[in-house]
């Protein structure tokens, strides 16, 4: 029971603290691991994310924050960026999610590098390179995002979200 009241504790810990402009909270996680990566690459620590970032090169790339054990972290993974419109969206980006389940010091390092102290955080840079040569540097933190969301989004959201952000040509 003990262990039951302490999961709960810690999803809604991840929660987001404020209600979508509908009115509504993010929709009801299903249970079980996360959904398959698709083109998302997963890493768990330092040296996969700057391999990850190393292959991308000087493209834009997309982290996505989060955890197995934070229901809006899986809503976001399973409902937006799993949304063909968002994956449109993003095809010219490197798709990265950066998973902290466990909870290690160096993931716990990696969520301050990305300011990504509650979840689901998801960062959108204009260049891998950049992120990659702080992570290799220890720097304190990520340079700055073109795009940060902090809470759960839906996918129309999130596409306006990216269409505000858009370089104009």
């Amino acid at each position: 029971m003990r262990r039951a009241a302490a999961s709960i504790a810690v999803a809604l810990a991840c929660a987001p603290a404020t209600e979508h402009a509908e009115g509504g909270a993010s929709p009801a996680s299903q249970t079980g691991p996360a959904v398959d990566a698709g083109p998302w690459r997963r890493v768990h620590d330092r040296e996969a994310l700057v391999a990850a970032l190393r292959e991308a090169g000087t493209t834009p790339v997309v982290i996505d924050v989060g955890a197995t054990w934070c229901a809006p972290c899986l809503d976001l993974e399973r409902n937006t960026l799993a949304d063909a419109r968002v994956l449109a969206a993003l095809r010219d980006h490197a798709l990265v999610r950066v998973d902290v389940s466990a909870g290690t010091p160096a993931q716990e390092g990696m969520q301050a590098f990305f300011d990504a102290l509650s979840l689901p955080r998801l960062l959108v840079f204009d260049d891998a390179s950049a992120l990659r040569e702080a992570l290799m540097a220890s720097a304190p933190q990520a340079p700055r995002a073109r795009v940060v969301v902090k809470t759960y989004v839906d996918a129309d959201e999130l596409l306006a979200l990216l269409g505000a952000a858009a370089p104009t040509p």
